[in-house]
């Protein structure tokens, strides 16, 4: 140990700026680093409140055409590892037809639905999709992938 502090004096004596140079570009990329870690603490934090709040679905099904409603509430009644089900109305909608900062969503692989009420989406005369929500509770899911 002793042998590694003389080094770093002796260097230090013989080149001051470019060792303080290091010295301080070293405790910048700790404070960096420090402070970066923060940032991705409180964001996944975050996102596991948001997750908690908003309680997304376990499984989501995109349906187009008509359904069953009453078969669909009678799957769900039957399913006891099913906490909640809900049936969202959406309007699709081809990329092509959206534009946006003057240029199409053509080239774009997701899919746009918007939802709205059953009236607003029949006066657009566009395509309706029925999309199906599914919410296990955390002991079912593991029970729920041995069965599927």
């Amino acid at each position: 140990m002793k042998l590694l502090l003389n080094l770093v004096r002796k260097d230090f004596k013989r080149n001051r700026v470019i060792t303080t140079a290091l010295a301080v570009f070293l405790i910048l990329s700790a404070i960096f680093m420090a402070g970066g870690l923060r940032v991705t603490g409180i964001m996944l934090s975050s996102l596991n409140g948001l997750n908690k709040m908003a309680v997304p679905p376990e499984y989501v099904q995109m349906h187009k055409g008509d359904y069953d409603e009453q078969a669909f509430a009678d799957f769900v009644a039957q399913q006891d590892y099913l906490e909640d089900a809900l049936v969202v109305r959406m309007l699709d909608v081809n990329n092509a037809q959206i534009i946006c900062n003057g240029e199409s969503l053509e080239k774009c692989l997701m899919d746009n639905g918007f939802g709205g009420t059953q009236m607003q989406m029949e006066r657009e005369c566009g395509n309706i999709l029925d999309i199906c929500l599914f919410l296990l509770p955390d002991s079912a899911s593991h029970e729920y992938e041995q069965h599927h």
